[in-house]
């Protein structure tokens, strides 16, 4: 374990704070290219037993699911014992206690039992008869590195259990999920099935909050909210039904807003709220996008709940006997865990307080899951970019004075060299997102509006970081096809990639970068755009358009100049900045022709872009 390096100390009355960190153990995150099967009703399993019409066999095979059964029931026992009635946490928090269980703080994970062969899609219905078993952790089949990497000893965190379970677990031993409806959206069976790991597979490795060993049937018990909120983002990219999204986006948010207006919300539900933040559905405007409500809500219910005082919930209820055991406390402070991350994400919501500040020690001595407890890290440092960046009161902006800012950001970056350590060659959602706060940090140079020779050299260094990050975004497709499923805040990222890069290409800085090199990045952004997107004429979508006419008005007036004329946005004003010499290069145009993409006014552009 490298010993954490300590930022410069205080200069000129800038404070700099530490949040030490260490160099984390990386695990590849790579893909496997076969695509889950489609689903067909041929067959019914149990426990991984095919059946047969034949009646001998099926005596055979009920002989042998009855030895599996004990055997599971005796290694598995102590994880059975049902919740004590006397116990309040778990109705307060909408927890199930038995399913916690299967993962107890400070207690080792289960040693995973080999699977020989794995065992075909289950495409039977439920059965009401099938009972309801914690699932013992299986080696993963699927090609994710975050979880086809990991063998028993892989996860420094004795209880990081999201992300080491096999995505396919469920349906080893719980049979079928029941069909459910939602309005007028039914779903059969295998449909459920499929979409369940569709998620699981594609889109929980970029928010690793959810516990991928439970059944769909558990989450729809645990909120119905958060089981119908998973169906959706995996909905994104369904192909057997193109209706399916926009039907189920109503009924979602009609379901969130009758949970909202009936607090206290459960955390499950605080964690469909949280995922719906990063997958929201289908906007053409900020002003129509309810991203920065739902996460601002998420924020203030699960403060209503205590989970900022992690260790001390008990002055949160009105339950006199109310107490917080281990497990309860584990799964509040993933969730509030969660919250900050998603509230770094959009602007100015992230509240990195004394718990948070203790989750993100080197240690890492509340036990979140490796990956979880990586992302929160990072995202710390976005935030305390964020809150120096802004907090000087002599500037027009907030920008500290230059020596000073210049000190900090060496110290930022210090601490984010030392957290990629040896993940120079990898290609994980972590180290995509290390280079993501990287250049956040970096395009403040954007804002030094000195002609100082550290300014150029900064500029320069935000557009080697946005061909890096390009590049690794590209990497990452070409293995898993990600550009489709990226969360918004990555396609925001992607954005401002491509905002750099165009800015500096056609600078007086060009002469020091590789010109075809990056009009091919350039071009990358776009299309990774352009698949991000869910429906004609949303965010970003349109965004990909208007990176192609930019493109286009720049080629025709070089050089231009890197000092920006919108300064107010922070880290994002890079976007803004492009954004106006678009419009102007519309208004400026006589040409008769229609343009590829009207022009929206510039507050219907605005994209959710943390600062």
């Amino acid at each position: 374990m490298m010993t954490p390096g300590r930022p410069p100390p205080e200069k000129s009355g800038l404070a700099v704070r530490g949040g030490h960190t260490e160099r984390g153990a990386l695990l590849v995150w790579s893909v496997d290219k076969q695509r889950l099967p489609n689903p067909e009703p041929e067959s019914r399993l149990f426990f991984g037993a095919s059946t047969d019409l034949d009646h001998v066999s099926k005596i055979d095979d009920l002989e042998k699911q009855v030895q599996q059964l004990q055997s599971i029931l005796n290694k598995y026992g102590s994880a059975l014992a049902p919740a004590t009635p006397e116990d309040t946490t778990w109705a307060r928090l909408g927890l199930d206690q038995t399913t916690l269980e299967q993962t107890p703080l400070n207690q080792p994970t289960i040693d995973p039992v080999a699977v020989t062969e794995e065992p075909p899609f289950d495409p039977s219905p439920a059965r009401d008869d099938q009972p309801s078993m914690p699932m013992p952790q299986i080696i993963p089949p699927f090609g994710f590195g975050f979880f086809d990497q990991w063998s028993p000893n892989a996860h420094r965190s004795p209880t990081a259990v999201s992300g080491s379970h096999d995505l396919k677990a469920w349906s080893l031993t719980s049979g079928a999920p029941t069909p459910r409806s939602t309005g007028t959206v039914s779903l059969s069976s295998s449909q459920i099935t499929f979409l369940f790991q569709t998620y699981f597979e594609h889109y929980h490795p970029f928010f690793s909050l959810l516990d991928v060993s439970k059944t769909p049937d558990a989450y729809y018990k645990d909120s119905s909210l958060l089981f119908w909120t998973i169906i959706g983002v995996a909905s994104r990219r369904y192909r057997e039904d193109l209706t399916l999204l926009p039907a189920l986006s109503k009924n979602i948010l009609d379901m969130v807003w009758n949970t909202i207006s009936s607090p206290p919300l459960t955390l499950y539900e605080l964690q469909a709220l949280l995922i719906l933040a990063s997958w929201p559905f289908a906007s053409s405007s900020i002003w129509k996008d309810s991203t920065l409500f739902i996460c601002s809500t998420a924020m203030n219910a699960a403060m209503l709940l205590g989970l900022h005082h992690c260790g001390n919930g008990e002055g949160f209820s009105r339950d006199t006997k109310y107490r917080i055991d281990d497990t309860a406390r584990r799964v509040m402070i993933m969730t509030w865990a969660g919250c900050n991350i998603v509230a770094e994400h959009v602007p100015r919501l992230g509240y990195f307080n004394s718990v948070i500040q203790q989750a993100c020690s080197p240690e890492n001595p509340l036990f979140l899951p490796d990956d979880l407890h990586r992302q929160l890290v990072v995202q710390s440092i976005s935030d305390r970019v964020t809150n120096v960046m802004s907090s000087c009161a002599a500037d027009s902006v907030g920008l500290p004075f230059e020596a000073d800012r210049l000190n900090f950001m060496m110290a930022m970056e210090a601490e984010l060299d030392m957290l990629e350590g040896d993940a120079a060659n990898d290609i994980s959602a972590y180290h995509i997102y290390l280079i993501s706060v990287r250049l956040h940090l970096l395009a403040y140079h954007f804002l030094d509006t000195s002609i100082a020779e550290s300014r150029r050299e900064g500029v320069l260094k935000a557009y080697r970081t946005a061909v890096d990050l390009m590049s690794r975004f590209n990497e990452r497709d070409e293995a898993s096809d990600v550009f489709p499923h990226v969360p918004m805040y990555l396609a925001r990222t992607i954005l401002t990639v491509a905002s750099v890069l165009v800015k500096v290409l056609f600078s007086d800085y060009a002469d020091a970068v590789d010109f075809p090199e990056g009009k091919r990045l350039f071009n990358s952004a776009i299309i990774a755009l352009r698949r991000s997107s869910i429906e004609n004429n949303d965010i970003t979508g349109r965004s990909a358009e208007i990176l192609t006419q930019l493109w286009t008005m720049y080629s025709t007036r070089r050089p231009r100049s890197t000092y920006l004329r919108v300064n107010g946005r922070l880290a994002a004003s890079v976007i803004f900045d492009s954004l106006l010499d678009w419009r102007e290069g519309f208004e400026e145009s006589h040409d008769s022709r229609t343009p590829a993409t009207v022009p929206p006014s510039s507050e219907e552009m605005q994209p959710s872009f943390r600062g």
